[in-house]
């Protein structure tokens, strides 16, 4: 997190949906949602207009029909003068009163927050259709609908270890140039206490040398970029049970292992 002119702190809520924050700044994040009042209307008003964006994609493009030219929330540049979604529904929010503060100063003034507020959906709205049209891209490649330039490098079958043994999944690897995009898609995980979150990594079965990439979301699917350069170095992947302990380092509690194989 960082710090804007007024000395507020900025949350990445877009990297936040989107699982793309490390594990010491969404717990950062949280901490510091649960006491402002001010980021938690940012992160409502993102989380709408996010959900207005995915309703638009799936009624517009279905993922087994051949592509086809994007249309306004798919392109990747947005006109200059467009200023928000083209939903009625989102557009037609009703206005929510913020909680009091005490004390001349504390806050910015209604009318300034509210300009302010509208800035910054306008800006965010446009950074979410980015974030849906990848989730559109990761989705077609899992179903097999892949562009001719997204070649699968590697893949693998997650299997059970210390959990249910119905609890399994796959991992994808697509190559984009340099990068690598893991596509990790599980099924049948149990929920994790609110104290827990699963985590997953790249392993090398010989040296036993792990690399966090990333947190698992809620749905128990994730998408995490890697180099190409980097995870020649690994040809597995685990998923760990963790607890929200502050110790970054794997709990050795491992759910489900993956051999990556072209």
């Amino acid at each position: 997190m960082s710090a804007d002119e007024a000395g507020h702190e900025q949350v990445d809520l877009i990297g936040l949906l989107a699982g793309k924050t490390g594990r010491d700044e969404t717990i950062a994040m949280s901490r510091h949602l649960r006491v402002c009042p001010t980021c938690t209307e940012e992160l409502i008003d993102v989380v709408v207009a996010h959900a207005a964006l995915t309703s638009a994609v799936r009624a517009d493009r279905a993922l087994a029909l051949p592509p086809r030219a994007p249309n306004a929330v798919h392109a990747a540049a947005l006109p200059a003068n467009w200023s928000g979604p083209s939903d009625p529904a989102a557009s037609a929010l009703p206005p929510r009163a913020l909680p009091s503060q005490s004390g001349e100063g504390s806050q910015p003034s209604r009318t300034s927050r509210t300009a302010l507020r509208g800035r910054r959906l306008a800006a965010v709205v446009t950074v979410a259709a980015a974030v849906v049209a990848l989730g559109v891209f990761g989705a077609s490649v899992v179903a097999g609908h892949r562009s001719p330039g997204q070649p699968v490098v590697a893949q693998g079958s997650l299997q059970a270890l210390q959990t249910a043994a119905s609890a399994t999944g796959t991992v994808t690897v697509v190559a984009e140039g340099s990068t690598r995009h893991m596509i990790v898609r599980t099924r049948d995980l149990s929920t994790p206490s609110s104290q827990e979150f699963y985590e997953v990594w790249l392993l090398d079965p010989t040296t036993r040398k792990m690399l966090p990439v990333g947190v698992l979301s809620p749905s128990g699917d994730g998408d995490y970029a890697v180099t190409a350069g980097l995870m020649a170095g690994y040809s597995a992947v685990d998923v760990s049970l963790q607890r929200d302990d502050g110790n970054p380092a794997h709990s050795r509690t491992s759910v489900l292992r993956a051999s990556l194989s072209v």
